[in-house]
């Protein structure tokens, strides 16, 4: 529904965002870190598309990220239960962030949320398609 759209929407979203602020300063000796300035850049507009809707249909959506979200940033490839590192936690992230967009464009009432999570697929897989590229699966 409408609400699950622009609330998981935004709250995946700065989580992915802030996923990526941390690929950009741990890139920086390995040079990767042009991968993670595109992904937040088209990202970015996405989340604010997001927030402008939650503001103008009055459905409540999140301002920051939430404690547990915080945490994984911080714990991401540093300790044995977080052993993945930003770029696979960006792409699993993402997928969500594909998924939410995926049923909304199928299930949400209202016609421009709908076909604003339409209209953004190819642009999000565009996305995740740079992710794979610039940051291969451990194994492939």
């Amino acid at each position: 529904n409408d609400s699950y759209f622009v609330a998981e929407g935004v709250s995946e979203s700065y989580y992915a965002l802030a996923m990526a602020d941390k690929g950009i300063k741990e890139a920086g000796e390995k040079g990767n870190s042009a991968a993670f300035v595109a992904y937040k850049k088209e990202l970015g507009e996405i989340a604010d598309k997001l927030k402008d809707f939650s503001k103008s249909k009055s459905i409540s959506a999140p301002d920051s990220l939430s404690e547990d979200q915080r945490k994984k940033i911080d714990n991401a490839g540093e300790d044995a239960e977080s052993k993945k590192d930003v770029a696979e936690r960006l792409k699993e992230t993402h997928t969500r962030i594909i998924e939410i967009f995926k049923k909304s464009s199928e299930k949400c009432d209202d016609t421009e949320l709908r076909g604003f999570a339409e209209s953004k697929l190819p642009d999000l897989q565009k996305s995740y398609d740079a992710l794979i590229k610039a940051f291969p699966d451990k194994g492939k």
